[in-house]
C-alpha cells in the first residue's frame, strides 16, 4: 500500500497488519502518537480528518500510544482485549462467557460488525495506553478522528431525515441498508466518510462510480458533494460518519 494521501475523494483495499511481538514490552518504552503506532495503520491524512486502519491479532500487543482527538470507531471483527494505560495496570479482561449445553463451545459476547462509538474526551484530556488482544480472532476497527473544534449547531447538517445513530459536536453516524435501487442523490454540510460494514456497496460522487469491494473500505467525501449509494450485493450496508467542523 502506498504512504497516506490527501485526496478529497479516496477509496483503499486494505491488508492484514502482520503480527508483532507480544512479550518484552516494557511499560517504560517511548509512547508514539497513535497514527504512528503500527497496528494502527494510516490510511487517510488531511489536516482535520485520519482515518486509521486498526488491526491487532490475537494474541499482539500495540506499542504505548496516545489519543489526543475526538474519535469514532467502526467496528470490523471483534476479540477478547484488554487495556494499559501508561502507569497503570492491565485492566478491562475478558467478559465472562456465556454458558452453553455440554459439548457446545461457550460464546462471548462483542460487539456486532458495524457498530459505530466514539470517545470525545481525548481532546480535553489526551490518553496514553496500549492494547491486548487476548482473544483468539483479529480485532479491527475503523477509527476516524477530527482535529477541529467540532460543530455546536444543533441543526442536522445533512439533506435528509433520517436519524443518526452516533449524534455529538464532533461526529454523526447514520447507517443505510442497500438495495439495488439507489438511495436519492444527497449532501453534507459537513465531510462525511463512508465506510463498508459488508462488502458490495457502490458510492456514486460527483461522475465517479465506485464499488467497495471489502468490510473496512471507504470513500471520503467533502462538504456538499452530492453523492448516491446503492447495493452490488445482498445485503449491502454501510454507514456514513460525518466528521463536523465549525461551520
Amino acid at each position: 500500500m502506498s504512504g497516506p494521501h490527501t485526496n478529497p475523494i479516496l477509496v483503499v483495499a486494505f491488508c492484514s497488519v502482520a503480527a508483532l511481538p507480544v512479550g518484552g514490552a516494557r511499560q517504560e518504552e517511548k509512547a508514539v502518537p497513535v497514527h504512528l503506532e503500527p497496528r494502527h495503520q494510516l490510511v487517510f491524512d488531511s489536516p482535520a480528518t485520519r482515518i486509521l486502519d486498526v488491526q491487532i491479532p490475537p494474541g499482539d500487543t500495540t506499542l504505548f500510544h496516545t489519543h489526543s482527538d475526538p474519535i469514532l470507531y467502526v467496528t470490523m471483527s471483534t476479540s477478547q482485549t484488554r487495556n494499559q494505560n501508561v502507569g497503570a495496570e492491565w485492566s478491562g479482561t475478558a467478559p465472562a462467557a456465556v454458558a452453553a449445553p455440554v459439548g457446545q463451545p461457550r460464546v462471548v459476547p462483542s460487539n456486532p460488525p458495524g457498530r459505530i462509538m466514539s470517545t470525545t474526551s481525548y481532546g480535553d484530556k489526551p490518553q496514553t495506553h496500549r492494547v491486548n488482544n487476548i482473544g483468539s480472532s483479529l480485532f479491527r476497527l475503523i477509527g476516524i478522528t477530527n482535529a477541529s473544534a467540532g460543530d455546536v449547531n444543533p441543526t442536522l447538517s445533512a439533506d435528509f431525515s433520517a436519524k443518526p445513530e452516533v449524534d455529538n459536536r464532533w461526529f454523526r453516524g447514520y447507517r443505510w441498508s442497500l438495495s439495488a435501487e439507489p438511495t436519492a442523490e444527497h449532501r453534507h454540510a459537513n465531510p462525511v466518510a463512508i465506510v463498508a460494514v459488508t462488502g458490495g456497496a457502490v458510492a456514486t460522487v460527483g461522475a465517479n462510480k465506485t464499488t467497495l469491494a471489502q468490510p473496512g473500505a471507504f470513500v471520503f467525501v467533502e462538504s456538499n458533494q452530492p453523492h448516491q449509494l446503492e447495493g452490488a450485493g445482498a445485503d449491502a450496508q454501510v454507514v456514513e460518519i460525518e466528521v463536523r467542523r465549525p461551520r
